[in-house]
């Protein structure tokens, strides 16, 4: 039912209201590394970098656009700010808070924050008379660090900002992708070690019946897919192989950028640029010190390349801006490999992400194409490509695009039952390695049937979310909302909007709103420390 669904949704209100009546109740070793991809286009949104990043712009061809490119006419379609939410994170939780105020602070008339996850009006300052201030601050954080509260609740309750808070959820959709969520969580252990029995397999035939050349390759690019192999190191694998098959790299011009980006990595000493950067956090006032620790990461990483690095970029975006690095406070003759190497993270920011990944997964599947010369070979590297996808798949890590590739490798019954009947019929062949014979694990049609559907089910809530938050923006103009029939180029709703989801939704959501002429700002707040997968799974499923 509603209630019930509402009651699931959101409990945020009654929990604060308990703690609002009753009376109040390390640093992370982060240094400068060898970076991967960075983002992102210059707009008229000034955001600083500690804070979020601007991922994506798009501007409807309707738009009557001016100098600054996010100021648009009083004739325009709606704006809409994608922002993403980093689930339980702390840290993306107070950068989304302080992402959204900037969007306030600039757009005076935004009245909607549309979220995820709720129905209805969700906004939290009616709770703002029971407590002053600086208490409800301190009691708004417990929670936040709790990963009960998320940063725009967190602003609803402790900033002047009159916006309201609404949940565009659809409750049966949600539900059912819980339902999905919970039942692979629950199994997922057991799937994990399934896959890595059948990774051992592939790794163990590789081996036996693969080419040199190709054996290589196929090490590095697994190298690189589990973080142990830099990007610019793994480009340069890319390079050679290119060159060794008469692949013309002009035909990817994006990933150019990445031979300017290892130019300049080369010329930094990172072992003078992590001293110079324990120089530099000395000299800054003890506050400013605590600030930055407090932000950290609470985690020690001994990878060079590992997946806390945006974690620490965000890092050092905030440290650049206390020392006033681009004044006279630092400069390169006080610091100069840490200013080259702050330079070098500028640089990085130029990097179409999304462009540059592309072209690398293209060029990488027509390098593997003249590398895997038999049907043998073939098939195993397909076969190592859906065992990834089905890694990322049990933990709900795919993007949208991976899951569109995820369901093409899979295509032509290309299944687990023929995945691992040919690896055993390999095995039968060598006459050897019988101890990595495979069986299939005992349900595991169900819980990819599950998974599947999750993935299903959000482009499903995506639709509602969409339609639900324009219906919301046309009623208080008193157009009469009908779906896409709405003739939008002279929209007399509201001007602007947020839309607060998970990261998963974003692509998907970035398409919803090219196709009905809609404009966007994509904007990723930043992390200072990894997501608690166990916190935010078992405040999402009860785990």
């Amino acid at each position: 039912s509603m209630r019930r669904t509402n009651k699931t949704l959101r409990t945020i209100s009654f929990i604060l209201l308990q703690a609002f009546l009753a009376q109040q109740v390390s640093w992370a070793d982060i240094t400068p590394t060898r970076q991967n991809l960075f983002q992102k286009p210059q707009v008229g949104l000034k955001i600083p970098d500690s804070v979020a990043t601007i991922e994506d712009v798009y501007l409807a061809d309707s738009v009557k656009r001016t100098e600054n490119p996010l100021t648009l006419t009083a004739e325009r379609l709606p704006l809409i700010y994608l922002l993403q939410d980093a689930h339980t994170n702390e840290s993306g939780q107070y950068n989304l808070s302080k992402a959204l105020d900037l969007i306030l602070q600039k757009e005076k008339d935004l009245k909607y924050v549309f979220t995820e996850a709720g129905v209805g009006d969700n906004s939290l300052a009616y709770l703002k008379p029971f407590r002053p201030d600086n208490e409800r601050k301190q009691i708004a954080r417990t929670y936040i660090k709790k990963g009960i509260l998320h940063g725009a609740e967190y602003l609803s309750l402790t900033s002047d900002r009159p916006f309201t808070l609404w949940g565009v959820e659809n409750p049966d959709l949600y539900l059912k992708s819980i339902q999905d969520y919970r039942q692979v969580a629950k199994e997922r252990e057991r799937f994990d070690l399934y896959l890595k029995k059948i990774d051992r397999t592939i790794e163990t035939l590789k081996n036996r019946l693969a080419n040199p050349s190709l054996q290589t390759f196929s090490k590095e690019r697994k190298e690189y897919r589990l973080n142990r192999l830099p990007l610019t190191s793994y480009f340069n694998a890319l390079s050679r192989e290119a060159e060794i098959h008469n692949i013309p790299l002009s035909g990817y011009p994006h990933l150019n950028t990445l031979k300017a980006l290892k130019d300049k990595e080369s010329n930094i000493d990172f072992k003078k640029a992590n001293t110079e950067h324990q120089e530099a956090l000395k000299s800054l006032p003890q506050e400013v010190q605590t600030d930055l620790k407090d932000l950290a990461d609470t985690k020690k990483t001994d990878k060079v390349l590992s997946d806390n690095q945006k974690n620490e970029r965000a890092y050092f975006a905030l440290l650049e801006e206390k020392l006033g690095a681009r004044s006279s406070e630092l400069g390169a003759s006080n610091y100069p490999e840490l200013s080259k190497y702050f330079d070098y993270l500028e640089l990085s920011k130029d990097l179409e992400a999304k462009e540059v990944l592309s072209q690398m997964k293209a060029l990488e599947d027509r390098i593997i194409e003249n590398l895997a010369r038999t049907q043998d070979e073939k098939t195993l590297m397909r076969s190592e490509s859906v065992l990834r996808h089905l890694e990322k798949l049990f933990h709900f890590t795919l993007t949208p695009e991976e899951f569109k590739d995820y369901k093409d490798l899979t295509g032509d019954s290309f299944n687990i039952e023929y995945l691992t009947g040919f690896l055993n019929k390999k095995i039968m062949d060598l006459g050897t390695y019988y101890e990595q014979a495979l069986f299939l694990e005992k349900g595991y049609q169900e819980v990819i049937r599950h998974a599947e559907n999750f993935y299903a089910l959000t482009i499903e809530r995506d639709n509602f979310f969409v339609e639900s938050m324009l219906k919301k923006m046309d009623e208080d103009s008193g157009v009469q909302h009908t779906g896409d029939s709405v003739q939008r180029t002279a929209y007399s709703g509201q001007k602007s909007a947020v839309l607060i989801t998970g990261g998963f939704h974003t692509a998907n959501l970035k398409q919803l709103l090219k196709s009905k002429g809609i404009s966007f700002v994509s904007i990723t707040p930043q992390i200072l420390q990894e997501t608690n997968m166990a916190k935010y799974e078992s405040l999402l499923i009860g785990s």
